[in-house]
């Protein structure tokens, strides 16, 4: 028997507009483009704990890493 464990999902809301542009902002700022985003069918299972905690809180995630970062793997 294996050590498999699982979270809960988490579906992020729309946006508010004042984030939507603060993020556009930023990003003609500091990278001269407008904001890209992109979602996928994988999960942060913090993030619905968060969301319960705050549920009007708008969350920005990011996923900046490095080679080797190892995010999902054991270092």
């Amino acid at each position: 028997m294996s050590d498999i464990g699982c979270g809960s999902g988490w579906n992020a809301p729309d946006m508010s507009p004042w984030l939507h542009e603060a993020l556009q902002e930023s990003s003609q700022i500091y990278y001269g483009n407008e904001m890209g985003g992109l979602g996928e069918g994988g999960s942060i299972p913090l993030m619905g704990l968060l969301s319960q905690m705050w549920p009007k809180a708008q969350f920005v995630i990011t996923g900046i890493l490095g080679p080797a970062s190892n995010a999902h793997g054991p270092n």
